[in-house]
């Protein structure tokens, strides 16, 4: 689909050659520009105003959005004042086109080739700061939707090979935007995170904006470059010393304040290891030592905030909300998440009403919603609450009306996610906590540590029984909280989400219940003839896509059954499930090739599972004749 809009250079022509006839017609004259025009009002960074007297159409109008395509307003007066397009004005009609029609790449390439050619200086006469700044921001917004589009491919993909396209694509974006900083920064003097750049930018030729400095952290942060990301908020203090920057500060830098050092993004959350499992995720992609506690920031917004407006009042909407939460998650502190439900809705940790409390007006900006939910809900998983969080759900539902269908399919994403992740255990693992916790008393040769359940049978104070009843309520805790977690899915109807269904499998894999394995591929079925379209239908390409990936989920479904039956020894009814569950050729011509290269393993475990059988037949057989003789 974008490579197809790529693959020309034609709209990266068309951008060079309206480039080239601006910086001609500048060269030849420089005639004075309608004052009615946004565009020709050059960005002038001021600090924030100490009163609070900005009104708020003044600050509607000074936004980066409204000063790159606010020129288009005067299509409206067309009919009586028609003034003449400059050259310039076609050319950020011509990106806002590009912009608008998802076609980011050609945008991308052609400001990595003006940055990186002398006419650099050119260049920042055709847009202002503001409309640079603007732009790419967009394209640092777009490259987050192909780290998530890539992080969706990497979780269905049987050979990786779309997952490393998506996964190549993001890194592109993600080296491009980083140079064309770079370029305008050093002009190919230097490199942003060159060793000699580390501590401080020092000369440079271009001065990075407040939104500069947010598309720069908001990149990295997307890309889980802590470290990095903590480094342009340094630079930030180097640039406005003396605290001076909290003067420039402003609401999403705040925020992201938050996402850097106090890890308040639930992608960038660390996994260790628990008593029974060795479940170890580390999404951060380098070491990163400048952390801090959430109420180390906390306090610090909490008295700087009111600089951005020079507004006493504290500032605490939805977006803020949300954000404390998920640092407060990170810092795994459940219990002040509980206090903070408490205090701001008044529901406590059974999910009643405090009595007495009263409840904010639905257009209070805390005013709990779909969103801030998934914050409670996520963090409280994360944290190992399952119950609890389970509890809020139907709380917030009972007593704000949140409604979880509308809109809620990523709540459903990171809730089935974290609650597959969490539940998990190791029964190695298992053993060892069982062992500890009973004080089984086991000799071995040389003290491992770590003893295998034959050694543990060996010794006469192991409770086989016991340790066999404490496993069994593991896997029925967790199909229990998937089950749950499943049907309310379903009575929601939110929507199709691979996540969702690839998590719920992940648990269905687990057990030998054919039935819910049976019921989940004709879920998936359900699904696939649900997003079936005409070909006719203007949004078929959309559903096409999402049918490869429903397809992909029931065909893995399959695999995995058969891989399943073929490892148990029931051999005769994989060409049964071939024959009954394929939905076409190209299927089932897929499905047999994957049992032919399994074929060896099955046969080789049969072999195995036959001659243990003998064998003990024959030590039946022998203790037998043995008992006869004596």
């Amino acid at each position: 689909m974008l490579s197809g809009a790529f693959a020309g250079v034609r709209n990266i022509e068309r951008l060079k050659k309206l480039a080239t006839r601006s910086l001609s017609a500048q060269a030849a004259t420089a005639p004075a520009e309608s004052s009615s025009e946004f565009y020709s009002q050059e960005y002038t960074e001021e600090l924030p105003r100490q009163s609070n007297t900005t009104t708020i159409a003044h600050a509607l109008e000074s936004r980066p959005a409204n000063s790159f395509i606010g020129l288009l307003s005067s299509i409206h007066f067309a009919s009586t004042y028609n003034p003449r397009r400059t050259t310039r004005d076609e050319l950020k009609h011509e990106i806002n086109r590009l912009l608008r029609t998802g076609q980011h790449r050609a945008v991308l390439k052609t400001f990595d080739a003006w940055t990186s050619s002398d006419s650099v200086e050119e260049f920042q006469n055709l847009l202002s700061h503001d409309e640079f700044s603007y732009i790419m921001g967009e394209l640092v917004y777009y490259q987050k939707g192909l780290q998530n589009r890539r992080g969706v491919g990497a979780l269905l993909s049987q050979d990786s090979i779309k997952s490393d396209s998506d996964s190549a694509e993001s890194w592109e974006y993600q080296q491009t935007i980083r140079k064309i900083y770079s370029n305008l920064l050093f002009r190919g003097e230097g490199y942003i995170y060159s060793r000699s750049k580390r501590n401080s930018l020092g000369v440079t030729h271009y001065d990075l904006n407040v939104k500069d400095y947010e598309n720069l952290i908001q990149l990295e942060v997307n890309n889980a470059k802590l470290d990095l990301a903590s480094k342009w908020f340094q630079r930030f203090e180097q640039q406005y010393p003396d605290n001076s920057h909290y003067l420039r500060m402003t609401y999403k830098l705040w925020l992201l304040r938050f996402v850097v050092y106090a890890i308040a993004l639930p992608s960038n959350w660390t996994v260790i290891p628990t008593a029974v499992n060795t479940v170890k995720k580390d999404p951060v992609r380098a070491a990163f030592k400048s952390r801090k506690h959430w109420l180390v920031l906390f306090n610090e917004f909490a008295q700087k905030q009111y600089l951005i407006l020079g507004n006493t009042h504290f500032t605490f909407d939805k977006d803020a909300i949300t954000t404390v939460i998920y640092s407060i998650a990170n810092s795994r502190e459940p219990h002040q998440i509980y206090s903070m439900v408490k205090e701001l809705w008044g529901i406590d940790e059974k999910g009643r009403m405090v009595s007495g409390f009263k409840k904010h007006l639905p257009d209070d900006p805390r005013y709990p919603d779909i969103d801030i939910l998934r914050a409670l809900v996520i963090s409280l998983v994360y944290n190992y609450q399952a119950v609890s969080s389970m509890i809020f759900v139907n709380a917030f539902q009972e007593h704000y009306g949140v409604d979880v269908i509308e809109g809620s399919k990523h709540f459903w994403n990171l809730l089935f996610k974290w609650a597959e992740l969490t539940s998990r255990f190791c029964e190695d693992k298992a053993l060892q906590y069982f062992l500890r916790k009973t004080k089984t008393k086991l000799v071995t040769p040389g003290q491992r540590g770590n003893f295998t359940i034959q050694e543990a049978q060996k010794s006469p104070d192991f409770d086989y029984e016991g340790f066999l009843t404490f496993i069994n309520d593991l896997q029925t805790q967790r199909r229990r909280l998937m089950d749950e977690l499943w049907k309310c899915y379903k009575m929601c109807n939110a929507g199709f989400s691979p996540r969702v269904f690839v998590s719920y499998f992940a648990v269905l894999k687990e057990s030998t219940d054919d039935e819910k394995i049976y019921e989940y591929l004709t879920e998936v079925a359900l699904q696939l003839h649900l997003h079936l379209l005409s070909k006719d239908s203007y949004n078929q390409s959309v559903s096409e896509g999402t049918m490869v990936v429903i397809r992909d989920i029931y065909e893995q479904a399959l695999r995995s059954l058969i891989d399943m039956k073929g490892l148990a020894g029931d051999l005769d009814v994989i060409s049964v499930i071939i024959r009954k569950w394929t939905l076409d050729g190209d299927m089932k011509n897929s499905l047999q090739k994957f049992v032919e290269s399994r074929e060896a393993a099955y046969e080789r475990l049969m072999r195995m599972r036959n001659e243990k059988q003998e064998a003990e037949i024959q030590e039946d057989a022998d203790e037998g004749l043995l008992g006869i003789m004596v």
